[in-house]
This record gives C-alpha cells, sequence and structure tokens, in this order.
C-alpha cells in the first residue's frame, strides 16, 4: 500500500514539474548574445540566462524578420541542447573561429546538425539580426543606421560597429 502511494505521488509532483515545452522554450531567456559582424570573423552567440537547458532544433537565426530565401540563416537539423548559463557561437566558415577564441563551444557549418546558408552575411554597417522559435521573434540586434520597425524589439539606440570589435550584450 505504501509503495502504490509513493508512486502515486510521485506521479503527481512529476505532472506538475515544469518541462522546456515549446510555449516554455519560446520565453525562457535565450538571447543574441554577442554579435561578430566583420570579416571571416563574423558570427552570433546565443546565450542561456534560464535556469533549464534547452534544445535549439526549433529556434533559426536570421538576418530578415520575414525569413525569406533571399537572406541567409542559421538553423539546427538535429537535437542541440544550450544548457543553462551556457553561451554556444556559430560561425559561417570553418577556419573561421578566431573572433571567439576559447570562449564559448563553437559551432560551424555542418556540425551537430547547424546549417548555415551560404547567403547568410552580416552587412558591416547596418543591419538587423533576429532569433526565431519558429514563427516567434525571441530576440533581435540592431545596429548601424538601422530602421526600427516594432520597438518593442528594441529600445534606445542601435549598436554602432567598429572595425575588430564585436557586440556583447
Amino acid at each position: 500500500m505504501r509503495s502504490v502511494l509513493a508512486v502515486s505521488l510521485l506521479f503527481l509532483v512529476c505532472a506538475f514539474v515544469p518541462l522546456a515545452s515549446e510555449y516554455d522554450a519560446a520565453n525562457t531567456g535565450i538571447v543574441l548574445y554577442e554579435v561578430n559582424i566583420f570579416n571571416e570573423d563574423e558570427g552570433v552567440s546565443l546565450h542561456n540566462y534560464s535556469s533549464y537547458d534547452i534544445d535549439l532544433k526549433d529556434f533559426c537565426i536570421t538576418d530578415n524578420p520575414q525569413k525569406s530565401s533571399s537572406e541567409g540563416s542559421i538553423g539546427f537539423l538535429q537535437s542541440l541542447i544550450i544548457h543553462s548559463g551556457e553561451t554556444l557561437t556559430f560561425v559561417k566558415d570553418k577556419s573561421a573561429d578566431s573572433g571567439f577564441p576559447g570562449r564559448h563551444t563553437t559551432y560551424r557549418n555542418g556540425e551537430s546538425g547547424v546549417t548555415i546558408s551560404n547567403n547568410f552575411a552580416l552587412n558591416n554597417s547596418k543591419d538587423d539580426v533576429y532569433l526565431f522559435y519558429g514563427n516567434n521573434i525571441i530576440d533581435a540586434f540592431f545596429y548601424g543606421d538601422v530602421e526600427i520597425t516594432d520597438k518593442n524589439l528594441w529600445s534606445g539606440d542601435t549598436f554602432t560597429p567598429k572595425k575588430n570589435s564585436f557586440a556583447v550584450r
């Protein structure tokens, strides 16, 4: 009888433990943490500020809020976990991780299901970068003289890019 009661209590507790569901993943605190827009060092980092691990499989990074095929994107074809407190960096070229030396785990096109389309490129003077979960914008980063149409995504001035530097949030 005690074992039946213990199992029943365990089931009830587990039923109410929050999981990283699709809804939760879209509201967890994963942000565009670093953006490096120059030359072969071009890349983007994500940071997980949440208290639990999140699978990036349904996330997408792009510099086009309409996600059209004319702009490039970074996608995740298979499960890739970003742990609580962890930062992951994504760079386009195989040799182009020198902009993020030894600070974070770096993924390149084709590694661990990461796909970076050939036309993914950040403008050196002005652009916008978006983190999507499905069709929902989770975070955005703006730099240079770019027009911000949705003021809910960004307040204040945009980041001013400088050669040989990158943005950290």
